[in-house]
Order: structure tokens, then sequence, then C-alpha cells
């Protein structure tokens, strides 16, 4: 034995390098490639598949104005051009292997913003298929019932959407509309009076409905019609105010739609003979006719009526065109009244006014 600390030295045997897999990168190598390709691929070719897709619903488009197909020309190409973007990264994702941790949450996102950009797509076709649907309807139905409906189903194509990005990050939607549908329970009993308003706006629609620019009058208020919403119908008063019905309170109410401005005047005639009066009719009947916002096609009356008070009575009766605004009437009806105010004294004739003659007696 040897005597004193007897030292233990223990070495540790340091593994060589792990050798390169050369015979697995060209493997490697050629995926990658072909991922970048196809990525590339579908990028440069995203204006041609758009080009391709436009004119393929511009076959189908052809009751839209030009500024209407501009416009949906210019909203599908964007959702498209991001479609065939998302497509490539999702394919290159595909070739290329990612690893298991990294492939999962690549899926979710990409298969997430795919999503999105075919709703997106869709949601861009709403309005240019509702204005179709419209024209190309025997039963034509106005423009604000369209665009109650057009919104409507925007906010469906919304919530599919966001459905569907939950679907694919693995979320279990039916728990979560379970979930959504006690509180739209709770939401419906709180929101009682603009359910009811909701479907006021669907009787005023489904009845005929109301435009804006109609001159209506209810037992409540007279007006223009400015905004038809899907809460409150705003009708512009006479003396400018703005009023806002709720529209439930409107669908339950009597309304007089006063689409066409009528005139009924009596106009007295002094003076003149049988020949000027002949005449006086005679212009008075033919202004009208030839004034662009006088309605042909409605009852038009110019003749003499009766014996007034030193004068000759004349009955005017005619109806202006529809859509005029209370100061486009206010101002047609002015200048028909100076064109009266000038024609008969033309024909040698006045304006009668009433006249009494007082007899004083004087006594004595």
């Amino acid at each position: 034995m040897t005597s004193g600390a007897e030292k233990i030295i223990i070495s540790e045997e340091v593994p060589p390098d792990q050798p390169i897999d050369y015979a697995h990168l060209p493997v490697t190598f050629i995926r990658a490639t072909v991922a970048v390709a196809v990525l590339i691929s579908l990028t440069l070719l995203r204006s041609t598949i758009a080009n391709l897709v436009v004119s393929f619903i511009r076959l189908f488009a052809t009751k839209l104005s030009d500024e209407s197909k501009q416009k949906l020309e210019k909203k599908i190409a964007a959702p498209i051009s991001y479609a065939c973007i998302l497509s490539g990264v999702y394919i290159a994702g595909i070739i290329f292997d990612l690893p298991d941790f990294l492939q999962e949450a690549f899926d979710h996102v990409v298969q997430s913003l795919l999503n999105v950009s075919v709703f997106w797509f869709v949601y861009s076709l709403v309005t240019p298929i509702a204005i179709m649907v419209q024209k190309s309807s025997s039963n034509s139905f106005g423009d604000e019932i369209r665009k109650v409906l057009t919104d409507l189903v925007k906010a469906l194509i919304v919530v599919l959407g966001f459905l569907s990005v939950l679907q694919a990050w693995g979320i279990n939607v039916s728990a979560f509309l379970a979930g959504l549908g006690l509180v739209g329970m709770a939401v419906t009993l709180a929101s009682q009076d603009t359910f009811r308003n909701l479907f006021g706006s669907v009787v005023l629609f489904a009845e005929g409905g109301l435009k804006e620019g109609d001159w209506i009058q209810t037992p409540e208020v007279e007006g223009s019609v400015e905004r038809v919403g899907l809460r409150t119908t705003a009708i512009r008063n006479f003396d400018t105010s703005l009023v806002l019905i709720p529209n439930a309170n409107l669908a339950n109410s009597a309304i007089c739609k006063k689409g066409l401005r009528r005139i009924n005047w009596t106009l007295p005639i002094a003076g003149g003979n049988t020949k000027s009066l002949s005449a006086i009719v005679s212009r008075f009947e033919s202004f009208l006719v030839e004034h662009p916002k006088v309605d042909k096609s409605q009852t038009l009356i110019v003749a003499l009526d009766k014996f007034g008070e030193n004068c000759v009575e004349v009955f005017v009766y005619f109806f202006l065109v529809a859509g005029l605004a209370w100061g486009d009437f206010m101002a047609v009806k002015q200048e028909i009244i100076l064109a009266f105010k000038n024609i008969v004294p033309e024909e040698g004739a006045s304006y009668g006014v009433p006249t009494r003659l007082v007899l004083l007696n004087k006594a004595g």
C-alpha cells in the first residue's frame, strides 16, 4: 500500500462529432426548391387567376352598370390575390415537411387566413348579386329593402367567417354556439323594442315600402322621408326639423303617401270679353302642357267655372311630377303664378277682387 492520499483521475471520453448525413441533403434541397418554386409561381400568377375569375363573373353580371362592374372587379381582386399567395404558402409548407411542433401552428394560421380570404370574396359579391336580383325580379323591390337584406347577409357572412376561423384552430364551435345561445336569449329579452322595430321595417318594405324622397303624412308627422333604417325612419318636416319615428310605430300607423303634388286654384278674371277669356284659358293650358315639371299623365283641367262677384272664375287643376322636394315645389309654383300673372293683362283683362258698393243717404 502506498501512503498518502491517492489521486484518482476519471477522464470523460468525448464522443466524436455526429457525421453529416450527406445522403439526406439532396432530398431536403429538392423539397425546399420545389416549395419556393410553388410559392413564387402562385404569387406571380395571382393577377392572372384573379382576371380569370373576374372574367367568369362578368359573364353573369350583365345587368350591372359599367361603374358597378369596375367596383366589383376591384373588390374581388384583392381576396383572390391573397388566397393565391396563402395557397402557395400552404402547399410550400406541406412540401417542405416542417417539424411537428411547427406544422400544427403553421396549419392553423394558414387555414385561418385562407378562410378569411374565402369569406372576404363572398362578402364582396353580396351587393352586386343583390342588385342583379333586384333588376331581374318581376316583383321588383325598393333600394331600401335591398340594402337591409344586404346588410343582414353580410352580417351572417362575417359571423360564419369568424366561426370558420375558430374551427380552424380546433375550437368546438357547437359548444361556442350553445354559449352564445344563452347570451342571445338574454340580449333578446333586453332588446324587445329593437326587434319590434326590425320586424316593423320588414312590414313596411313588404307592403310597398318607403323610399328616400317620398312625401308622406301620418297622424304624427308630415314631410319627406330622408332615411329608412333598420330601427327608425327619419322624416324631414317642412320646417326643416328632423323627426325619427320607430319603425314599429310607423308600421302600425296610417300612412298617406303623397307622391304627386296637386295644385287646385280658382282664379277670378275681371273685365275682358268672350274672346279674351277663351284666349286666357287656352294660354293657361298651353303653358301647363309645355312645362317640364307638370305631370301630363295625370288630370289637367283649365276651364271657366262660374260667375263670381264682378268676375268670371277659372278653375285650374293639375299635378306636378313626383319626387319634388318642398323647396323645388314652391319654386315651380312661383314660376307658374308669375306666368299666369303676365298672361291675363296681355289679353286685356285683370284679376278680379271682391268689391262692395256702399250708398250713403245724406239726410236733409
